[in-house]
């Protein structure tokens, strides 16, 4: 699959310079993609573009896959540039998207796992969070978010679709990933839908679980 935007191919777009920067973000991010390859010489994790405005998160996010676009719906997982893709992720930069990086080595992770959820709603919660993130409205100004990542674990043989939606933290610390946690919970269910109340009382709640990553 390519995904194009007036002609030019996501890499392309992503790979340009941007100017004219009016409303920057608290942070620099980092858009990654983790693919499923097998092969040492392909790559793996995948650094696509870092943003640092609100105007260049909208450049590339408008045309940055979505979960649907790319995870398994029942049918067939799709694929991007010959490969098919377990996660997107978004961190802050200098930050790496694994728990190898020793900013997350010793930090947890707030994990949302669903299985069968409708894919759609999946690009739902998904923007929710990312906008959540790079708006800072998640961080209670103590700067111990790093990331998200969406991440299809379905089971293609037996049609079983499987996804999760984490947050990582770099603290182990439970009692603030607990108040992170209620914080994330009442974003996604309360905010994530916009204004469209009776939608959002008609869909399942998300409960988001902490988790330390050393245990």
């Amino acid at each position: 699959m390519t995904l194009k935007r007036n002609g030019k191919s996501f890499f392309e777009i992503s790979g340009k310079s941007m100017s004219n920067i009016q409303h920057p973000l608290q942070n620099t991010w980092v858009f990654w993609m983790q693919d499923l390859s097998d092969d040492p010489n392909s790559w793996k994790v995948h650094e696509i573009c870092e943003f640092s405005s609100v105007e260049e998160f909208w450049r590339m996010y408008s045309v940055f896959p979505k979960p649907s676009n790319l995870f398994y719906d029942g049918y067939a997982r799709k694929s991007l540039a010959g490969k098919e893709i377990e996660s997107l992720a978004v961190f802050k930069k200098n930050i790496y998207p694994g728990w190898e990086d020793e900013i997350n080595a010793k930090g947890s992770e707030l994990v949302y796992r669903k299985v069968n959820l409708n894919i759609d709603l999946l690009d739902i919660y998904w923007e929710c969070i990312v906008l959540s993130l790079i708006g800072e409205s998640i961080d209670l100004d103590e700067d111990i978010i790093c990331g998200c990542r969406v991440v299809d674990k379905s089971k293609i043989k037996s049609g079983t679709k499987i996804y999760k939606l984490e947050i990582w933290l770099s603290t182990g610390n439970q009692g603030k990933g607990e108040e992170y946690n209620k914080r994330l919970v009442e974003i996604v269910n309360n905010e994530g839908l916009g204004d469209n109340v009776s939608k959002r009382k008609s869909l399942p709640s998300v409960d988001f679980e902490w988790k330390r990553h050393n245990l």
